[in-house]
């Protein structure tokens, strides 16, 4: 009876032991997978600021120039600035809610 209680014993630590491992090697993959995704993020967003900052200085060239015209409405201007707010914004709080969600 002691010896197959001990075989039961150790075969039940070594399943609770793969199950640790494996879950370990879940929680890395995880990990991998929402720093590559926050980098992604961060680069989109990043090349987005980028391409409305150099937007907005050349209408503020182009409207320096020839201030009788305009490149852009004022209405698009301002949806370009709205979106790039909240696309930020947006992002920002969904990866730090990716990175540190609580169980």
């Amino acid at each position: 009876m002691d010896v197959r209680f001990r075989v039961v014993r150790e075969d039940f630590e070594r399943a609770t032991l793969e199950s640790l491992l494996i879950d370990n090697k879940s929680k890395r993959y995880d990990q991998k997978l929402r720093k590559d995704y926050a980098n992604w993020a961060k680069k989109t967003v990043t090349l987005w600021l980028v391409f409305i900052v150099i937007l907005l200085i050349w209408v503020g060239i182009y409207d320096y120039s020839a201030p009788k015209t305009s490149l852009f409405s004022e209405s698009v201007l301002i949806t370009l600035l709205a979106t790039t707010t909240i696309n930020v914004i947006a992002l920002t709080l969904f990866i730090i809610k990716g990175l540190f969600e609580s169980n």
